[in-house]
This record gives C-alpha cells, sequence and structure tokens, in this order.
C-alpha cells in the first residue's frame, strides 16, 4: 500500500471518527468539506470492503485495446529524439512521410508516456528560419511629396504635388 492510500484511508476514516464523536454527520461532513452523499458512499464501501473500500480509485480501468501501437509509437519517438521536433511538427511528420493519421493530443500524450514530453535544458532552440531584412532608405522621408500652392486669381485654395 502506497503511502498516497493510507493517506486516503486516514482521512476518511478521521470523517466516520469525528462524526461519531459529535453524533451529526452534516456538521461533521461540513467541517471536513465533503457532501453528505460522498459520506455515504465512503461508508457502503468500508462496510462491504472495509479498508481497502476507502482507497481512492478510477472509476474505470485503463483500456489498452484504444492505446496507439507500438510501431506507431516508435514512429513518434523517433523525431523528437533525432531532431527535436514538437507534437505539432510530429504530427505533420507522420502524415505527410508515413500517412499515419493521429492528432497532436495524442503525440504528447505518447510522449508524455515515454517520459520525453520535455526537451533537456542544454538543448538548443531551433531557428525561426532566414531573417527577414528590412527595407530601408538612407534618407528619411523619401517617399514624401512635396506640395505647391497653385495660384489661380489671387486664390490659393488649389495645390498640386510634383
Amino acid at each position: 500500500m502506497t503511502v498516497k492510500e493510507k493517506r486516503d484511508i486516514k482521512r476518511k476514516l478521521d470523517v466516520f471518527n469525528y462524526a461519531k464523536k459529535i453524533g451529526n454527520i452534516k456538521k461533521a461532513c461540513r467541517y471536513y468539506g465533503i457532501s453528505r452523499s460522498v459520506y455515504y458512499v465512503w461508508v457502503e464501501r468500508y462496510r462491504h470492503h472495509g479498508e481497502a473500500g476507502l482507497i481512492n480509485k478510477k472509476p474505470c480501468p485503463e483500456n489498452l485495446k484504444l492505446r496507439t501501437p507500438k510501431h506507431i509509437e516508435e514512429k513518434v519517438i523517433y523525431p523528437r529524439k533525432k531532431y527535436h521536433f514538437g507534437p505539432e511538427r510530429i504530427y505533420m511528420y507522420l502524415k505527410r512521410f508515413h500517412d499515419i493519421q493521429t492528432t497532436e493530443s495524442s503525440v504528447y500524450r505518447i510522449l508524455r508516456r515515454n517520459s520525453i514530453s520535455r526537451l533537456p535544458a542544454n538543448t538548443k532552440k531551433r531557428s525561426p528560419g532566414p531573417k527577414i531584412k528590412l527595407y530601408e532608405k538612407q534618407t528619411p522621408g523619401h517617399h514624401v511629396l512635396k506640395c505647391k500652392p497653385l495660384k489661380i486669381n489671387d486664390l490659393q485654395k488649389l495645390s498640386y504635388c510634383g
């Protein structure tokens, strides 16, 4: 039995003992921050299975039939170790070169399951590509046109640019 399982059992037994001590289940549940329905579920499990029934467990077992096949997992792990691709690039790599249809989230789960979801700290960052050269002129304001007023009958309302 692990430490976490022992801690779960102890907490639930503490709730039972406190409820028995004060004689009020509603107050005991409020004190421990649980609902009464959860309390009664714990009581039923304790009656049927003893302390083993108080261990927190998943509602259903893991379905290994739905797990990604081993040969696909190997194809996911290879570009991660060789090229340091992330889940999105690995997904595109598999789709393009191996014609394997999967999702980015399943690629990430495979990486996490194999303990390579994070790259090592000493791994260099991938360069984003060629640096974009900005267009610059030596003289500022080279694209500004200078406008001169037009004189028509002593009216300077119109102007032309040139």
